[in-house]
């Protein structure tokens, strides 16, 4: 517009083709008069080294043509009629060493060169090349973004109906199973009746495993809106779920005061009984000895959860947070391998992050973070 161009349009190059590409980046609102130039544009794209374009593309040079007609390689120009373009200029839009695309300036009255505005024009290419990698890398990461979500989605949708539909059959397993212990057992000797409980204890195991994944699917397609939670509300919760496994384990449970957070309650419920179960499991030869805190930062509220159990090598301090990812076999420790994972799963969908602290025999600190609820919630 401050040059008083009649027109103004950027070609792109197309990593996928190789090719410079049109776009809807022209300027001003095409008049009447340049309707026919802006359709023949739109279906004009060139290889380097083709057309003014190509031109500029290869040699990294801008370019200005005074007599648009009497040019060669402007190749649209003999495709519309009438033109009434007389000059332009072409220049490189660049970012560092590599060019993104091709500008174009256009004027209706014929311009003799001038090398000061086309050094200007040459620095306004740098800087529209910038902005034209930035929207690529944007479109690109959309692009990236959307694909990752629909795999997501499939793949809860698949652990949902595969979860679900094993359930039915490994409950048909353990039934017969122990109607033939039931119906069979003075027939059967020792040997068989080992064979029988180790299958239904498979079978079980199964049930828990399927339980687990389920669990774990549901996490981000079945939570609720995060809403104001008093935490000491959805820790009553959880120890009352735990009440059993506290009192055949002797367990000492210390508390503070806890905060209100931004939280879906039920699967707060659920971190605090995946972090408490495990210090309950992991303690060791002594009673479990837990402590449940809270300290703010800022718009966040750090929680811990810490115990004098058999603590975790700082080397498995990722690992153990990736799902089916086990430190110790079956029979030491039962459970699924999931927990850690449904707990990382559930505060990283409340924008939050957990983590542990911990070495071998020194027991473990559990922490993760919760938005803080606003005073007017």
């Amino acid at each position: 517009e401050r040059l008083g161009c009649a027109a103004g349009h950027a070609y792109v190059l197309d990593a996928l083709t190789g090719r410079l590409r049109p776009t809807s980046i022209w300027f001003p609102a095409i008049p009447e008069v340049l309707r026919d130039f802006k359709s023949i544009t739109a279906e004009s794209d060139f290889a380097p080294g083709e057309g003014m374009h190509g031109v500029v593309y290869e040699t990294g040079n801008p370019s200005w043509v005074e007599d648009l007609k009497s040019e060669e390689r402007f190749i649209r120009g003999k495709s519309v009629k009438d033109l009434p373009l007389a000059s332009a200029v072409f220049v490189p839009a660049r970012v560092g060493d590599k060019i993104e695309g091709v500008l174009e300036f256009f004027f209706e009255e014929r311009r003799p060169e001038d090398p000061e505005l086309l050094g200007v024009l040459d620095r306004v290419g740098s800087q529209v090349g910038e902005i034209i990698r930035r929207q690529d890398s944007e479109r690109v990461l959309a692009e990236r973004l959307e694909e990752l979500a629909r795999s997501n989605s499939e793949l809860e949708q698949f652990a949902y109906v595969a979860s679900h539909d094993l359930q039915e059959p490994l409950r048909m397993i353990t039934s017969y199973l122990q109607l033939l212990v039931e119906g069979y057992s003075q027939s059967l000797d020792e040997k068989a009746e080992k064979y029988i409980d180790y299958a239904v204890d498979g079978a079980k195991r199964m049930q828990e495993l399927v339980q687990d994944l389920l669990t774990f699917s549901r996490v981000a397609t079945h939570g609720k809106a995060p809403e104001t939670v008093p935490a000491d509300e959805a820790l009553d919760t959880a120890l009352h779920n735990l009440d059993q496994a506290v009192s055949e384990t002797g367990a000492k449970i210390k508390r503070e005061p806890l905060p209100l957070v931004q939280a879906d309650k039920g699967q707060l419920v659920q971190v605090f009984q995946n972090l408490i179960g495990n210090a309950l499991k992991f303690s060791g030869e002594h009673a479990p000895d837990i402590s449940v805190s809270a300290q703010r930062n800022g718009s966040s509220c750090v929680f811990s959860i810490k115990d004098r159990g058999i603590g975790i090598a700082p080397r498995h301090a990722e690992r153990i947070f990736t799902i089916f990812q086990r430190l110790h076999t079956k029979s030491e420790y039962p459970g699924t391998g999931i927990g850690l994972s449904i707990c990382k799963k559930i505060i990283e969908r409340h924008g939050g992050r957990i983590w542990v602290d911990s070495e071998p025999g020194a027991g473990a600190e559990f922490k993760f973070t919760l938005p803080v609820a606003s005073r007017g919630s």
